[in-house]
């Protein structure tokens, strides 16, 4: 009998631990209203040598704060930038992206960029697109006098 209060006495506090670290996602009583002129960006062709940067502009059009909690980019071969806090009303904040493209993955590629906050329903996604190409082969000077 001392065993089985034992073992209840251990369920009890693994589910009063479990429940004091659960954590919810993050729900907004207010939603700001967002304008992002650019949500795509096309960065054309480029070699695997290259590295793109580019800025995503989000205005606060609303009343109401704008938060971004979270910006994730789908993959690795993209670093990202932001300021986090609070963007208050006709304010604007930007997303910096770097794109930084590897021989393994020649062709279109795209990259999605999750961007987290109280506006849109909680989540947007931004985009960047384009072709990397593997660096052209340089023809080399033949001398054909002496052939």
């Amino acid at each position: 009998m001392k065993k089985l209060y034992i073992l209840f006495g251990i369920i009890v506090i693994i589910m009063i631990i479990g429940f004091a670290t659960y954590k919810q996602e993050k729900s907004y009583s207010v939603n700001a209203k967002v304008e992002i002129p650019i949500m795509e960006y096309d960065f054309g062709e480029i070699t695997y040598l290259d590295t793109i940067n580019y800025a995503f502009k989000i205005k606060n059009v609303g009343k109401e704060p704008l938060i971004i909690n979270k910006v994730i980019p789908n993959c690795t071969c993209t670093l990202l930038s932001y300021e986090s806090g609070i963007i208050l009303p006709n304010n604007e904040t930007e997303i910096f992206a770097q794109f930084i493209p590897n021989k393994t993955r020649l062709g279109e590629n795209s990259v999605s960029i999750l961007v987290e906050g109280n506006f849109n329903g909680g989540v947007t996604h931004l985009k960047m697109k384009g072709i990397v190409n593997n660096i052209p082969k340089v023809k080399t000077a033949t001398n054909t006098m002496y052939n």
